[in-house]
């Protein structure tokens, strides 16, 4: 059974990975404890890079919910990536309404508890949108807002069942 679930898992990953390649993009895998999370290195707007996730079965953009999934994420893209410091990838954190202090993840629709933020953010006159500063080694994902519109890189995760 948990050779066939490996099996399943590495069937779906090339699946997801090559769906880009048309573009000379590809999903890139990493795992974080039980949970699997894919790179998105084509730069897209919020809405469309979460639609690029949510068009393969089974992803969704990321929710980063808690501190210790803020540093597995951060440590795994350094391991699986390198240092890519000053990269910056779109979540599905969303301010609701624009201009107030409330947060959630669009992709679950939980209210955000833990929050991030680099010095200064959120400077809400920028964007109503969340983006995680690429990785520091030693330092954790940061977060900042952003214009919505703008062109980044993004994190999916594969939905919990």
């Amino acid at each position: 059974m948990h050779s066939l679930l490996a099996t399943l898992c590495l069937c779906i990953c090339l699946t997801i990975t090559v769906a880009f390649e048309e573009n000379d993009t590809q999903l890139r895998p990493f795992k974080v404890g039980k949970k699997l999370y894919f790179v998105n290195p084509q730069k897209l707007d919020a809405n469309t890079a979460k639609k690029a996730c949510e068009a393969r079965p089974g992803l969704q953009l990321v929710a980063i919910e808690n501190d210790d999934d803020n540093l597995a994420i951060q440590t795994e893209l350094i391991r699986a990536f390198g240092n890519t410091a000053g990269q910056f990838f779109w979540t599905s954190g969303k301010q609701i309404p624009s201009g107030s202090d409330n947060w959630v993840w669009l992709s679950t629709g939980k209210t955000m508890d833990d929050f991030f933020w680099d010095d200064g953010e959120p400077f809400n006159t920028k964007g109503d949108c969340l983006k995680a500063l690429g990785m520091i080694e030693g330092k954790e994902l940061t977060w900042y807002v952003e214009n919505c519109n703008k062109a980044l890189m993004s994190i999916c995760e594969a939905v919990s069942k």
